[in-house]
């Protein structure tokens, strides 16, 4: 690969792959897999599953790339894009695991196939009833992914009550699906929601 690729500047990088340069993606890829493998492997803990993301995240960046032009701070929006990613993977692995314990357990039939559906619906009733500010703030920060000083900004409130609203709509979407869902996958579902 020629110096070239090596002293471009991130915008032109990002240019040259949005017109299907594959040499530029590579080099993009070189640049970037590295410090975004460390942030998804703090997310995710396990190799496998950090490898795959990055190869998705990748794959989902070429598949985009005529969107490319217009990121202002590719880092950062790479950044939202894994935790995204990640948090989609870690839900599969909940699910997963959820249901091989449940599986384990003989807690349910194999024409039981509907408890999964019934948790997150649970899960997503408990949501619908939070407060409006309380949900939006839950939204912004599990869906949209946005950190407490992002969702502050938008909502235009400080990040002390963007934490406690996080912290009082996670507490009473515990209290209302505790009966359903035992409390140690409850918090890790809703971490990863």
């Amino acid at each position: 690969m020629p110096n070239y690729y090596y002293n471009i500047q991130e915008g032109e990088l990002l240019a040259q792959v949005a017109n299907g340069n594959e040499k530029a993606f590579e080099m993009l890829i070189n640049r970037f897999s590295d410090i975004l493998g460390a942030y998804i492997f703090k997310l995710t803990h396990s190799k496998e599953i950090t490898e795959e993301i990055v190869q998705d995240v990748f794959l989902k960046i070429w598949n985009a790339r005529h969107t490319l032009p217009a990121v202002t701070n590719f880092q950062a929006w790479l950044y939202i894009v894994s935790k995204n990613q990640a948090i989609s993977a870690l839900r599969k692995v909940i699910r997963e695991r959820a249901g091989k314990e449940l599986i384990s357990h003989n807690l349910w039939s194999e024409e039981d196939n509907s408890w999964e559906d019934e948790k997150l619906s649970a899960i997503e009733m408990a949501i619908a009833h939070l407060p409006p500010q309380q949900k939006k703030v839950f939204m912004l920060s599990r869906h949209e992914g946005l950190s407490y000083k992002e969702i502050a900004a938008q909502m235009h409130i400080s990040t002390e009550t963007v934490k406690k609203y996080l912290q009082i709509a996670n507490q009473s979407i515990i209290a209302e699906v505790s009966g359903a869902i035992s409390t140690g996958l409850l918090i890790a579902i809703l971490k990863n929601f």
